[in-house]
């Protein structure tokens, strides 16, 4: 079965110029605010709420501070169930005074997880015989978390999560325009792209890079050690199809237009915005090396030696052709031939032999400049010269004539 009509690549082209299982909390640490009922009144409460994952769950921490009656901390054991985070805790470190109370404390809390990833419910002090109650929020701080931990955050944001498996293409939008992105690391993913925008592009590729199950090297080398090297370096290398409790992180192809969906055609586990990703990232690393030009030497070097080594054939050694060939290339390939990034650049070798008379080349190339011109009908009508060469079905019937 075709992987994927190439209304994907004409999708790249132009775009390019939570369940239950979810529900988990952030670790981190949180700003909390809210009201606290006393016997003096009402009064609000600010303070931070610091989350640990361990082995069996979770620690808490929380420290809380109210205008005239005091501070507090307390420090307990948290479970999750049903998108609800609920502990117990007792007095640590500070004296515990608030509201002129101070024996046997115990601190019961039960705070919902919302789809943005923050803490939303109620907190219930119990000391002295009396309890007293706070509705409570508590955000999670991300300004001085590291890329990794962001990464981490992002994870367990449950709306996020949910959106990622129902609108792909729109939790990839969100995703690089998010404004909790850390300062720090926005910065330096902008220095790396020479802008805020392709920053923000370099963070996704980064967050989703990998795959969604891990080869097995006994299983692996029954092919032969060639394709041991494929599957182990180059494929997680390559591939943007990360899983996060087993599910990639975007699924399915909700979000897009009708015109570059195909789960219709293909099935509904089809990963539109991964395969997109892997586009990019090939079209990313073109351009690094085309300012770079002993970078390029080299590399194109080192492409010469591995079409030998790994018998590709077919393939022009210059960046600008593997990265043809890895855009192109898994676009024309069937399950029953395999997905190997060999198949990917030999299928495509094939299609360009005997001095390309199809001219794949030059179409790709017509294809990038007008999306740079901002000229989509001369991109898209480039990009379905190679569908027609490619003979890349466009009908369910056609789809299922080639499985």
């Amino acid at each position: 079965m075709t992987r994927l009509l190439f209304t994907r690549l004409a999708a790249l082209v132009l775009v390019f110029a939570v369940t239950p299982a979810w529900a988990q909390v952030p670790s981190g640490r949180f700003e909390l605010r809210g009201e606290v009922a006393t016997p003096k009144g009402k009064r609000p409460v600010e303070g931070t709420l610091t989350i640990e994952r361990t082995g069996v769950g979770f620690t808490i921490l929380r420290t809380v501070r109210m205008p005239r009656e005091g501070r507090g901390c307390w420090r307990g054991l948290a479970s999750i169930e049903n998108g609800t985070l609920s502990f117990s805790a007792h007095p640590c470190g500070i004296p515990n005074r608030l509201a002129g109370r101070s024996r046997g404390q115990v601190l019961r809390a039960s705070y919902r997880i919302e789809d943005d990833g923050s803490l939303l419910g109620e907190a219930a002090l119990t000391a002295d015989g009396e309890t007293s109650c706070s509705r409570e929020v508590a955000r999670i701080v991300t300004g001085s978390l590291s890329r990794d931990e962001y990464f981490a955050f992002l994870d367990q944001v449950p709306g996020f999560r949910r959106k990622g498996g129902r609108e792909a293409f729109t939790a990839l939008l969100e995703l690089l325009e998010r404004h909790d992105v850390p300062p720090g690391v926005d910065q330096d993913y902008g220095r790396q792209a020479c802008s805020p925008g392709g920053g923000r592009v370099l963070l996704v590729l980064d967050y989703t890079r990998g795959t969604a199950s891990t080869p097995i090297w006994s299983r692996v080398l029954k092919g032969g050690d060639m394709r041991g090297v494929v599957a182990k370096v180059l494929k997680p290398t390559l591939s943007h199809f990360r899983a996060v409790n087993k599910a990639e992180i975007f699924r399915g192809d909700g979000g897009y237009v009708a015109p570059f969906q195909d789960s219709h055609l293909t099935s509904p586990s089809t990963n539109q915005v991964g395969h997109l990703l892997c586009a990019v990232a090939t079209g990313f690393r073109a351009g690094y090396y085309q300012r770079r030009p002993l970078q390029r030497w080299s590399f194109e070097l080192g492409l010469q030696m591995a079409a030998r080594l790994f018998g590709i054939h077919g393939v022009n050694p210059t960046i600008a052709d593997f990265s043809r060939a890895g855009i192109i290339g898994h676009e024309l390939i069937t399950e029953k031939a395999g997905s190997g990034f060999l198949v990917q650049m030999n299928t495509y070798g094939r299609l360009v032999a005997n001095g390309d008379p199809e001219g794949i080349r030059a179409a790709w190339d017509r294809a990038v400049a007008a999306v740079l011109a901002g000229d989509h009908l001369t991109a898209w009508r480039a990009i379905r010269l190679i569908a027609r060469a490619g003979q890349i079905p466009e009908t369910r019937a056609e789809m299922e004539a080639i499985r």
